[in-house]
């Protein structure tokens, strides 16, 4: 198990499982189910690659039902019809890759020139500009002395370049209500949920409201707290979720099928996100009102909320006076909020 593990934490390793499609007698190494009481010595979220003399299996960054599709593939023709019907009988539709989206465009990267510090007069190498289609939005970050920087979140960009400006003064935020600001979500979008005490129970409400004029839209988030109205099985043509944690308030869902979770470890996640693997449309958030430079915090969640505001397309944010300020990586300006 450890060289599995070594090789997922490693950079750019590859944990594999290779074997052999068939025991000597014909039965299939690859099943639905383990049998109860079976050893288990590798986690699923370990393993990002399955070998067979049939194929490769891609596994990372997929949920349960797109996992299960991958290994049939790889699985013996002789076994695969029954693997199929099994697996159909588990998930339904939700092995399907039409219902999860895998990818989408690359993410667009508009390279800038070499700046200065302006507090420093430094040159801090080249800045780079995110993009998701809309040029006009792009990611503000507060670093050294409240100033606004962007990243080059592009896969294989190890020396990441930064570009500082001075922040706007005195920023004021337009306001709207929670059913106006969810109204901007289309159908067919990856939307993300702020997780944990910041769960923004507003806007999750104001969305699931919506359920009879959309369709296609995949849910994805960690831990939550509250209700998650949008798991209910009668709001399955409008939403499905693609959870990276169990909690609570989907567990049951999750143990009747109609939730899928994505295997994948918390230090993985960010990661995944930046790489483009997974693209988010928007983001729905929970922050502080701004400060007078314009920056609004993320609050008592930061953790993956930061790679899912930094590569949303669209960003919607409960403004609430009690959400603490945190300090470090968990501003956010106005300027990137949509709503």
């Amino acid at each position: 198990m450890d060289f599995i593990r070594g090789a997922s934490l490693s950079e750019g390793g590859k944990p594999i499982i290779a074997l052999p499609s068939t025991t000597k007698s014909g039965i299939s190494k690859l099943v639905p189910t383990l049998k109860v009481g079976a050893g288990v010595v590798t986690t699923r979220a370990h393993v990002h690659y399955v070998v067979t003399e049939y194929g490769i299996a891609d596994l990372y960054g997929k949920n349960i039902a797109q996992r299960a599709k991958a290994i049939i593939q790889i699985a013996h023709p002789n076994h695969r019809e029954e693997l199929e019907r099994q697996s159909y009988d588990l998930y339904g539709k939700c092995c399907s890759d039409d219902v999860y989206k895998i990818t989408k465009e690359a993410v667009k990267v508009e390279k800038a020139e070499p700046n200065a510090c302006p507090h420093h007069g430094q040159e801090m190498g080249y800045g780079y500009h995110h993009c998701m289609g809309d040029t006009s939005r792009k990611p503000a970050y507060m670093r050294n002395h409240r100033f606004f920087g962007t990243i080059d979140f592009r896969p294989g960009i190890n020396n990441i370049g930064l570009r500082l400006v001075r922040a706007t003064q005195n920023v004021t935020m337009q306001y709207v209500s929670a059913e106006e600001a969810v109204g901007l979500i289309k159908n067919n979008e990856r939307v993300f949920i702020h997780g944990g005490c910041a769960t923004p129970e507003r806007l999750v409400n104001a969305l699931t409201h919506r359920n009879k004029e959309l369709s296609g839209i995949e849910i994805t988030h960690m831990h939550t707290e509250g209700e998650a109205p949008y798991a209910r099985p009668e709001f399955s043509e409008a939403f499905h979720v693609n959870a990276f944690f169990i909690a609570k308030n989907i567990r049951q869902y999750v143990n009747e099928q109609h939730v899928q979770y994505i295997p994948m470890f918390l230090s993985e996640i960010p990661m995944f996100i930046r790489s483009g693997k997974f693209p988010i449309d928007t983001a729905l958030i929970h922050v502080s009102p701004p400060d007078q430079h314009g920056y609004c915090s993320l609050g008592v969640s930061v953790d993956i909320a930061r790679s899912a505001c930094d590569m949303a397309t669209k960003i919607i944010a409960l403004v609430n006076p009690r959400m603490p300020r945190t300090i470090g990586d968990s501003m956010i300006h106005v300027s990137r909020i949509t709503a």
